[in-house]
């Protein structure tokens, strides 16, 4: 009689972002319309946030997604795994893996059921697990939560208090409209 071993399903649990971290850690986001990330980024920094938006996503970027993620994601979300996955390996030479755990969390849209876009965490959690980044951590922000015991650390509830005004948003855009992003 053969034995036969079963691996169950685990969610992904990331490590939790906490309050004390918010001047410490830069919350990543990116694939979105460049405008909707700029408007994104000075929300989040005018209230106290670090925000950091990917880099410009290349053929590069496409290839490592499809490379170390699963087959059945759409191109854009190719792209942004790639992206990612890419972004972060960079990082990780220069400071290495555990500081890049530590500095950074990914911010990523998404919503439940088996349809791709409740999907794509999934995604991006194989390719950093394909990658040799299992321990990074990445939040999933629905249309009425965040997800994955995302912790104290960002608070979307509208209570926060802005730090600066909304002109930094204005200040981004003029800033972006000289590089073309």
């Amino acid at each position: 009689m053969a034995t036969v071993t079963t691996d169950h399903y685990r969610a992904y649990t990331p490590r939790p972002f906490t309050r004390a971290e918010r001047d410490s850690v830069t919350i990543l986001f990116g694939g979105l319309h460049w405008r909707i990330e700029r408007v994104l980024q000075a929300v989040l920094e005018s209230c106290g946030y670090r925000a950091q938006i990917l880099p410009v996503a290349t053929k590069d970027d496409l290839l490592t997604g499809r490379e170390t993620a699963d087959i059945g994601q759409c191109c854009p979300t190719s792209f942004t795994t790639g992206n990612l996955v890419n972004f972060l390996k960079k990082e990780s030479k220069q400071v290495g893996v555990e500081a890049v755990n530590e500095k950074y969390v990914y911010l990523t849209a998404g919503s439940c059921g088996a349809c791709r876009f409740g999907q794509y965490h999934a995604s991006y959690e194989l390719a950093l697990r394909n990658s040799g980044l299992e321990r990074f951590r990445m939040f999933l922000m629905a249309q009425d939560n965040l997800d994955q015991n995302m912790g104290d650390g960002l608070d979307l509830s509208g209570r926060a208090r802005p730090r600066r005004s909304f002109r930094s948003a204005s200040s981004i855009s003029t800033r972006s409209s000289a590089t073309g992003r």
